[in-house]
């Protein structure tokens, strides 16, 4: 028990004023759990998304806003847009300034023609970093939307990890987390079929007792057809059918974990 001393052998617990039998090992792990549970990844996860747009997104939006618009800005007859698809030497060839004509070799054509590659450099810049952003923003667009698809899996699985924490062992806690962190539901999507899959692996770690219980109870074969591929993997599940199973979870844990 927390704070409590033994003697070398472990049999022997001091109360403060005597040596008492210690009790089993087992009701010892069951004590009353840590107050601060050791957090998971999956808070990360869940905090990227639900602050989606954030003050970043929108730092990223307004940058391709003012990229694009000096893309296509004239200034003053040209756009930089223009230069991306203009031939340097022959711009310097074509330009005339009244009957003024210049060629290669002069020094009035070798200016018009660094200017000109200046320009078409930072085109080509400001070209790049508005594609890019754009290619960022709706990344990180689409990403959002598929999480909140599955945003009932994630929900009702941290729960249940609550859950399961606070029931669990110390040896079945650190195995949990290291279990739910290798998944790394941080940076993959949360899809249902995943959610599935880490939970049969915790429900692994269920006592051997709890363990035959449970196989002989009449959650057993509704259970086992939850992990079959074709019931876990389609396309995106309905909510209901998402609930079905969650409750079913719950239910696991309430009476056998």
């Amino acid at each position: 028990m927390p704070g409590s001393t033994f003697s070398p052998d472990g049999k022997w617990m001091w109360t403060g004023t005597e040596w008492i039998p210690a009790p089993p090992s087992d009701e010892i792990e069951h004590s009353p759990k840590q107050e601060n549970i050791p957090d998971i990844q999956l808070n990360r996860l869940k905090k990227d998304f639900y602050s989606f747009p954030n003050s970043v997104d929108f730092t990223i939006f307004m940058l391709f806003v003012v990229s694009s618009f000096l893309l296509f800005y004239k200034s003053p007859i040209l756009s930089h847009f223009d230069y991306l698809g203009i031939d340097c030497s022959n711009l310097a060839n074509t330009l005339t300034f009244g009957d003024t004509v210049f060629y290669q070799g002069d020094s009035e054509y070798d200016e018009i023609k660094s200017n000109c590659t200046s320009v078409q450099l930072e085109a080509q810049a400001l070209a790049a970093f508005s594609l890019g952003s754009l290619i960022l923003i709706s990344s990180r667009i689409n990403k959002s939307v598929k999480y909140k698809r599955y945003r009932i899996s994630i929900d009702n699985f941290d729960g249940i990890i609550r859950t399961i924490l606070s029931k669990s062992t110390n040896q079945q806690t650190a195995e949990i987390i290291k279990l739910v962190n290798k998944r790394k539901l941080e940076t993959d999507l949360p899809r249902f079929g995943n959610v599935v899959r880490l939970l049969d692996e915790i429900f692994g770690l269920m006592s051997v007792e709890s363990a035959s219980e449970f196989a002989e109870s009449q959650y057993f074969g509704t259970y086992t057809r939850w992990q079959t591929p074709s019931k876990i993997w389609g396309e995106n599940p309905p909510s209901s059918t998402r609930e079905e199973y969650f409750l079913l979870a719950k239910i696991i844990i309430k009476k056998y974990w």
